[in-house]
């Protein structure tokens, strides 16, 4: 049965994430409310369990609503608790929760589609899912459509906005059709700059939101960059079967850029690296330029997301390129 939680006991706000398994289930709702005029706010936490900065930035939101005295609607979506139970992005048994919200497993489907469907009836204001990145990157923000609302919304947090034309499965994939829907991509786990420019965000929303007209008109103003392609490695089954090693600065040049004849990697597996385009189409000859165990880039790129992780490059992709829309 999927229920959905009408508060919070006083020891939420002081909760170790790793906790949270004990009461709720994966895939939880919270619906908070104080007043009856208040529009509602959606925040999803911990769609990857391991990226721990979104309960921090909750727990500090929901301390400043309880002694704030504002009216207010707050629709908590907890993902994937017993990965965080064990500081893991996912299970190995369980999907990537950043993946399900299309076509969601027969194991998960249920809770997926009551979930949205308690949402959609809402009809909240916005929707603000909560990540960490694995490798360094500066906070910046997600949107999967070229809806102006979502747009403005998105640029009044990070300067830096990603758009995903190929729908990947993700939360905002699923509810940006219906509301203004942006992923925060908040630097990695538990970085305090991040957390705290989340929470001013969340509060300054909440106390005066932006109408709709208004982000319409910021977004006319941005321009977005979109994903063109992504970094996967293919035929290892682990990292201890990769055979090269990733350049050890990849992650400095997220939203900076590498240099034709920069390196990206070396070994003597490094063919095992391939660029494939959003369209599906392997452009690695066109990105690389292989001599002898290194590999290097064929002419200037602009990515974002890189990660030296290789347990999450082999589960996901390395990183992504960037182009303007």
């Amino acid at each position: 049965m999927f229920n959905v939680f009408k508060q919070v006991d006083e020891q939420f706000l002081s909760m170790r994430p790793e906790e949270l398994s004990k009461k709720y289930q994966d895939i939880s709702l919270i619906h908070l409310e104080k007043g009856s005029s208040a529009r509602t706010f959606v925040v999803s936490v911990l769609i990857h369990g391991n990226e721990k900065s979104s309960f921090k930035i909750l727990q500090g939101f929901l301390a400043y609503l309880q002694s704030s005295g504002l009216d207010y609607s707050l629709l908590i979506l907890l993902g994937n608790l017993s990965g965080t139970k064990d500081s893991m992005r996912h299970l190995k048994c369980q999907p990537d929760f950043n993946r399900i919200w299309i076509d969601p497993p027969a194991k998960y489907r249920d809770r997926v589609l009551h979930a949205l469907q308690y949402i959609r009836g809402l009809n909240p204001y916005c929707l603000i899912d909560l990540h960490n990145n694995t490798g360094s990157n500066p906070p910046y923000a997600c949107i999967s459509t070229l809806d102006k609302k979502s747009i403005g919304l998105a640029s009044l947090f990070s300067g830096s906005v990603v758009y995903f034309p190929k729908k990947l499965g993700l939360l905002i994939d699923e509810t940006a059709g219906d509301f203004p829907s942006v992923v925060f991509e908040c630097g990695v786990s538990m970085d305090p700059k991040p957390i705290d420019l989340a929470i001013r965000f969340l509060k300054q929303v909440i106390h005066q939101p932006w109408s709709y007209e208004e982000l319409h008109r910021l977004g006319e103003s941005v321009k977005p960059q979109k994903t063109v392609g992504r970094f996967l490695i293919i035929g290892a089954s682990s990292k201890e079967t990769i055979g090269f090693e990733l350049a050890s600065n990849i992650e400095s040049k997220n939203f900076k850029g590498f240099l034709s004849g920069d390196e990206f990697a070396k070994g003597p597996k490094v063919s095992s690296i391939r660029y494939v385009a959003d369209s599906g189409e392997d452009l690695t000859s066109e990105i690389f330029i292989c001599e002898g165990e290194s590999l290097r880039f064929k002419k200037n790129v602009y990515p974002c997301m890189l990660t030296t992780n290789l347990d999450v490059a082999l589960s996901d992709c390395i990183g992504y390129l960037l182009e303007e829309v």
